[in-house]
């Protein structure tokens, strides 16, 4: 009874490993596109529609620290080395560097940011099937508003307070109902494995 109990898990973390890299590569591809379209947006903000989204020097700032991820994420891969970890780096990281283009951002543009933020540990839980990373990015992302809600409130807050209430609400709801979600799709994911181990 224990051993077939053990190999469904043992086949679950194989599977979930595997989809993690698969991810993680796909990930490099995004990152990529994420910085070419920025750099593209600045010079089009900036020359065109004489839009002022952020100076250059805080652009830069954030494009290496997205830089920085990008390597890590690299050298992981390529080398092997703790790609384990890649998914709790991220669930701390991405939140962090989301809260620093807020940061940069003018006001008047932020709006989109945040509602964007408030999706992210949503999708980093339900793409790594990890309850886990998402109340670590859920965590770090509430953290992360708490130090822009007070930023904007001393020098011109972007948002209402019932935006503000609004925010943390649907973080909050959209943890629970991922962390429901990941839950019962990796009890369905195990018994589905168990079933078939059974039938060979």
């Amino acid at each position: 009874m224990k051993n077939n109990k053990k190999q469904p898990l043992e086949e679950f973390d194989v599977l979930t490993r595997e989809e993690e890299k698969r991810f993680f590569n796909w990930l490099l591809i995004g990152d990529v596109f994420f910085l070419a379209a920025t750099l593209i947006l600045m010079f089009v903000a900036e020359n065109i529609f004489h839009m002022n989204i952020l100076s250059w020097k805080e652009y830069w700032i954030l494009f290496f620290g997205n830089v920085i991820m990008f390597s890590y994420l690299i050298l992981s891969l390529k080398k092997n080395f703790k790609v384990w970890l890649l998914k709790y780096f991220l669930a701390i990281y991405s939140p962090l560097l989301a809260g620093g283009w807020i940061y940069f951002s003018n006001p008047a543009y932020i709006k989109m940011l945040f509602i964007l933020s408030v999706m992210v540990p949503g999708m980093m839980g339900s793409v790594f099937y990890s309850s886990q990373v998402l109340l670590i990015a859920s965590f770090t992302t509430a953290i992360m508003f708490g130090f822009l809600f007070f930023h904007f409130l001393r020098i011109g807050f972007p948002l209402q307070l019932y935006e503000t209430y609004l925010m943390y609400i649907f973080l909050g709801m959209g943890t629970i109902l991922y962390f429901t979600l990941i839950e019962r799709t990796k009890i369905f994911l195990k018994a589905l494995l168990k079933t078939r181990s059974e039938l060979e």
